[in-house]
C-alpha cells in the first residue's frame, strides 16, 4: 500500500521590498514526520552578498521541531496558526506525493528538487556560448 506524504517548497525571499524569491529546498510531511531539505541555500548570495547557512539550518531544526509539538507547518498553513512565521521563508502551496516504498519516497522528492529547486545545469555548448559573448 502506497503511503501518502505532502510537500511545499521552501522560498527564500530576503527583502520584501524588491519582490525577489528563490526556491531553495523543500519540507516533506508524512507518517515519519517531517524531512526538511534545504539544498539550494547558496542562491540567496547573490541576492544579498552574504552566506545564509547558519539561518536556514536554524529555520530547518524549527520545521522540524514544530511536528513535535504538534503542528505540521504543511498541513497547517493558515497564517494566524502558523508559529513558524518567517520573514524570509516561505511555504508554498502544498502537493502530494505517494510512494510504496523507501526508494520510491527518494525518487520522488529527487524530482521535486530537479524540476523545483535544484540550479540548472548548462549543456557544455551552453557553456562556451556564454564564455565567447561579448
Amino acid at each position: 500500500m502506497a503511503h501518502s506524504y505532502k510537500f511545499s517548497i521552501i522560498q527564500a525571499r530576503p527583502n520584501p521590498l524588491r519582490g525577489e524569491r528563490v526556491n531553495i529546498g523543500v519540507a516533506v510531511s508524512g507518517p515519519r514526520g517531517l524531512d526538511v531539505r534545504l539544498t539550494e541555500v547558496r542562491k540567496l548570495f547573490p541576492l544579498t552578498g552574504h552566506k545564509w547557512d547558519e539561518i536556514a539550518a536554524a529555520y530547518r531544526d524549527a520545521l522540524e521541531s514544530s511536528i513535535n509539538i504538534g503542528f505540521d507547518p504543511i498541513s497547517d498553513q493558515t497564517m494566524s496558526r502558523h508559529p513558524m512565521q518567517s520573514e524570509v521563508f516561505i511555504l508554498g502551496k502544498p502537493g502530494d506525493i505517494r510512494a510504496r516504498t523507501d526508494e520510491e519516497y527518494e525518487a520522488a522528492v529527487k524530482r521535486i528538487l530537479s524540476t523545483f529547486v535544484d540550479k540548472p545545469s548548462l549543456s557544455r555548448r551552453e557553456k562556451q556560448q556564454k564564455i565567447i559573448q561579448k
